[in-house]
């Protein structure tokens, strides 16, 4: 679906109700507040990295001591997380969340039976932890209808699985789309 200006689903800036600490909404990319993608990318990682490491809890941390700027800082966190660093582990958890949260809502919309789920961190250790969290997420707004399967209690009626491709998944998909429509 395209929508009338061949914008129509934007999922990514759909709101979500989470808010930062001190009650603000975090600024998204698109101008807007509160929208998914400013909890859910990159971006946002660096932002909520450069909150936490400003927290005492985390004062003592070797990235404090990192004079590297925070979007570098933001990339070394995948591979913290894989040696189960306390804090990469704390921010990719509340990313999950927040992502299964908002897929509720998306599976809501459209009922889809399957959600694919790509990026980089398709590619990590820990992808199998990072779909249990959103997998919380999604239970915790989700319709019961959506979790178990109303005539076979013993099925899942919403399956998440990982796209191949990991961190190419997406430009392979527009490669696929630039194909279709110049053929």
């Amino acid at each position: 679906y395209e929508g009338a200006n061949g914008l129509a689903l934007e999922v990514g800036h759909v709101s979500v109700p989470f808010r930062e600490a001190d009650g603000e909404l975090p600024a998204c990319s698109c101008g807007l507040k509160g929208c998914a993608e400013a909890w859910v990318s990159l971006v946002a990682l660096r932002r909520r990295l450069g909150i936490e490491l400003a927290q005492d809890e985390w004062r003592d941390h070797i990235l404090n001591a990192d004079d590297s700027p925070i979007e570098q800082k933001a990339y070394q966190l995948r591979d913290f997380a894989e040696k189960d660093d306390p804090l990469a582990v704390a921010l990719f958890k509340e990313q999950a969340f927040i992502l299964g949260y908002a897929i509720a809502d998306w599976v809501r919309l459209f009922d889809p039976g399957l959600v694919v789920i790509s990026g980089g961190l398709a590619e990590t250790t820990f992808r199998d932890r990072f779909m249990e969290w959103v997998l919380e997420g999604f239970e915790d707004r989700s319709w019961p209808i959506f979790l178990k399967n109303p005539f076979d209690s013993t099925s899942i009626s919403t399956q998440f699985e990982w796209a191949l491709g990991g961190d190419s998944a997406a430009a392979l998909g527009m490669a696929f789309v630039a194909c279709e429509v110049f053929q």
